[in-house]
């Protein structure tokens, strides 16, 4: 299943994830050879100094979960498993974007008490979900185009659809070998 790919893992891994790895003919390196990059504690030491480098900030390496050898072992087939779901972001990012993106890793996890929240954005009334615990509502500046075709912006608690951008064509799954996608050792 893994036969030819390379990786590396986090201390937060598991080994019984690495066996499994290895007994699908993937091969454990370190990190400046490795194709992936594996972890599942974005607060653990290894993967902070990952985060924190040059090359993570100049977009040359992503960090995925772990999650994904799993997933590709239940599917039979690595092929099937969409790589781009497992991309694992910094905490405070993950936290940043926690209210608009469920994080596939976390949907077997029982989730906290939500919080509903009424947010007032000009004439329109919304209802926004947000986590439980110590967590609060994203604070954002969003641009909004009024109907006079003026350009305001707005502090709201979360982005209304309508202020993203329109994406026109198709919209495809990232999976590593199709549609011209590729993941590889950047130098």
């Amino acid at each position: 299943m893994f036969d030819g790919l390379t990786a590396w893992f986090s201390s937060s891994v598991d080994e019984t994830i690495k066996q499994h790895w290895e007994n699908n003919h993937g091969a454990v390196c370190g990190v400046d050879e490795a194709q992936f990059l594996f972890s599942q504690n974005t607060e653990i030491q290894d993967t902070k100094r990952l985060y924190e480098s040059e090359a993570y900030l100049n977009e040359h390496l992503t960090i995925f979960h772990v999650q994904y050898i799993s997933d590709c072992i239940k599917s039979g087939d690595r092929k099937k498993v969409v790589l781009g779901k497992y991309f694992l972001p910094p905490l405070e990012i993950q936290n940043l974007i926690r209210n608009q993106v469920e994080f596939i890793w976390e949907k077997d996890k029982p989730s906290k008490q939500p919080i509903q929240v009424k947010v007032n954005v000009g004439k329109r009334k919304t209802d926004s979900v947000v986590g439980g615990d110590n967590s609060s509502p994203v604070k954002s500046r969003c641009p909004r185009v009024t109907e006079t075709g003026a350009t305001t912006s707005v502090d709201t608690d979360s982005i209304h659809i309508k202020d993203l951008p329109k994406i026109r064509g198709q919209i495809e799954d990232f999976i590593p070998g199709e549609n011209g996608c590729e993941v590889f050792l950047k130098m």
